[in-house]
């Protein structure tokens, strides 16, 4: 069947890999992407991330010639979207799934929508409607514009090859029914919007197009390519953990991707005491996917590293509370801190505070988010028993630290990433090495200690700067 091209378009970078037919990746390609963050804006210049795309496709071509690819598919953050006009052009730049202006509308879809609540299986808050509504209400010229919504990988689609469509698990988040396979129209008009601005639907693996013409010469590809329709970093996410699942016999497994910030596991039907944002998706054979989306996650341990120009020798064994430095929430991009003016940051530097302080300040802040992440999980009645990480950054520090506070076995593969879990959901194969893997297991007396700290950590989204002092120097006093 030829070579793979499996691009994967994150919040702040684009990569791209070289798949050849047995699911080995043969290399890859990495680019920075540039954010726009204003307040609570998070938007990237959709005709700089095509261009950024094109180029990496044309060195790929170069640099890959040998693998004869003749398919590609491009994968993005869950929620991220972009609105095009009747001549393609985007109206707007791309907006992100961490975009936090429209609040206002999710809270008011919240109340004003529950009679969907059987449809809509998805969270408001991770829903492209509340966003279309808020650009409808705040900039009325540019809704009047708009042809279609399309998904960032649609739309690099339409730029390609002149077709395009999204997948049935990103088009859940415009109102799509997957038992009727089509939008919910009443609930459409029950908004306000325009049904006719949503794009068409389509299967996962589906060829969408073919890149052929003055558009295959210009990118360096002597044969044409099929333009596969690929998934978002949820479904991607989830993956690896099911195929090592099924493959041991064990649902209580939790993936969780620290490239993506997703977080998922598969299970029976479990019926959701409340809304607290987590996603339950209909897989197979009778299972579901349960998780959470990816929150916006500045990447923080990469700054860190490439600022205090840290190398793998330099990591220590740091205890438990990082020698009073902490990361406040809201740096690791958590959204559920309203009311709180901790809105993050980093406190409690002193003289003798180094940069692996910092960083292991960092880690213990997600591992607190994952923590709390699986208990309300576990609140559901849907347990786990280890974390599987995929595509992390290479720092053993970081994996421990992940296990002691969670109090669960990490296993750990660096080796498999969002573009190979695309290439096997594509094709239906399996590139997973089940059996390279590394396997951290708890310290109980750290985790003790963390849980205490933890306590803490919950206890800062709602209580105002003055305290945190306050209880941070209790916590680590007691330690």
């Amino acid at each position: 069947m030829g070579g793979f091209l499996s691009i994967y378009l994150g919040i702040d970078s684009i990569r791209a890999s070289v798949i050849d037919d047995e699911g080995i990746e043969l290399g890859s390609i990495k680019r920075e992407a540039q954010i726009i963050l204003k307040k609570e804006c998070v938007e990237q210049s959709i005709e700089q991330l095509f261009a950024d795309t094109v180029d990496i496709i044309k060195q790929i071509a170069i640099d890959y010639e040998y693998a004869n690819i003749s398919s590609m598919a491009i994968t993005q953050d869950m929620g991220s979207f972009v609105c095009i006009d009747s001549l393609g052009e985007p109206i707007l730049n791309a907006i992100m799934s961490c975009d936090r202006r429209a609040r206002y509308q999710i809270r008011l879809c919240q109340k004003s929508y529950h009679k969907y609540k059987d449809e809509c299986i998805l969270p408001w808050s991770y829903s492209i409607i509340p966003k279309l509504i808020w650009i409808k209400n705040n900039m009325p010229d540019a809704y009047r514009k708009i042809f279609k919504v399309l998904t960032i990988d649609g739309f690099i689609a339409y730029r390609l090859c002149g077709e395009t469509a999204i997948d049935n698990y990103s088009a859940l988040l415009m109102a799509y029914n997957r038992k009727t396979s089509g939008y919910n129209i009443r609930l459409i008009n029950d908004v306000g919007l325009n049904e006719s601005i949503l794009p068409t639907v389509s299967k996962i693996g589906e060829c969408i197009g073919v890149i052929s013409g003055k558009m295959k010469e210009e990118l360096g590809f002597k044969e044409d390519i099929k333009f596969m329709l690929g998934s978002n970093t949820f479904i991607l996410s989830s993956l690896s953990s099911f195929l090592y699942a099924e493959d041991n016999g064990d649902l209580k497994i939790m993936a969780y991707n620290m490239e993506s910030s997703t977080l998922c596991t598969l299970n029976r039907y479990v019926k959701i005491k409340k809304d607290d944002g987590i996603i339950r998706l209909p897989h197979k054979g009778g299972l579901y996917i349960y998780g959470y989306i990816g929150d916006y996650c500045i990447r923080f341990s990469e700054w860190i590293l490439k600022s205090f120009k840290l190398e793998a020798e330099e990591y220590i064994d740091i205890s438990e509370g990082s020698n009073g430095v902490m990361v406040l929430p809201y740096v690791m991009g958590e959204g559920y801190n309203q009311g709180s003016d901790v809105k993050g940051g980093i406190i409690g530097i002193e003289c003798t505070s180094s940069s692996s302080n910092i960083l292991a300040a960092y880690f213990e802040a997600e591992g607190f988010m994952i923590k709390d992440k699986i208990d309300s999980m576990n609140y559901q009645g849907i347990n786990t028993d280890r974390i599987y990480i995929t595509k992390s950054i290479e720092n053993e520090m970081f994996y421990n630290i992940i296990s002691d506070i969670t109090c669960k076995e990490v296993i750990v593969n660096n080796k498999y990433s969002h573009q190979m879990a695309l290439f096997d959901l594509i094709f239906n194969k399996s590139s997973l090495d089940k059996d390279d893997v590394d396997i951290i297991k708890p310290d109980e007396i750290k985790s003790a200690e963390y849980n205490k700290l933890y306590n803490l950590h919950k206890n800062l989204l709602y209580r105002p700067l003055i305290d945190v002092y306050k209880y941070r120097k209790k916590a680590l006093d007691k330690m």
